[in-house]
């Protein structure tokens, strides 16, 4: 019987390859994914994960995906190392997201917007302290 980490990375091997002999599209590695993953932060969405920030995965993978020759469609196999985390991965490298200041940008434009309209409508309701039920509709 081989180590659990040699028996991990044979079963990455052949998923890796039965995902380059098919379509080799985000659809059929996410297929795989859904089907053979133990990863549980991603196996439900197909192993997909978005808005990747460098330093937030492990060495290797960011090595990979930071890589300025990386192009949609890549694959790979990777090793994390890391303690308690240690195993193989299979990465389809599906395309770059728009930049994360985007996100986060459009979310604080958005926010701004949205208390400036309530700001807006509350001032054509002023609000006053009344008790009971006495006072609703007048």
């Amino acid at each position: 019987s081989q180590p659990p980490l040699d028996a991990a990375k044979a079963e990455a091997e052949s998923l890796l390859e039965q995902g380059q002999a098919g379509d080799k599209t985000a659809e059929s590695f996410g297929a795989l994914a859904e089907e053979y993953s133990d990863d549980t932060g991603s196996s439900a969405n197909g192993g997909e994960y978005t808005y990747v920030l460098k330093g937030q995965m492990f060495d290797a993978f960011d090595s990979w995906i930071f890589d300025s020759a990386r192009q949609s469609g890549d694959t790979t196999l990777l090793e994390n190392t890391q303690s308690g985390q240690q195993g193989w991965h299979v990465i389809y490298f599906e395309g770059q997201e728009k930049p994360y200041w985007t996100s986060t940008a459009t979310s604080q434009l958005q926010s701004d917007d949205m208390t400036a309209w309530l700001e807006e409508i509350q001032a054509d309701y002023p609000a006053a302290a009344a008790e009971g039920m006495s006072q609703v509709g007048k």
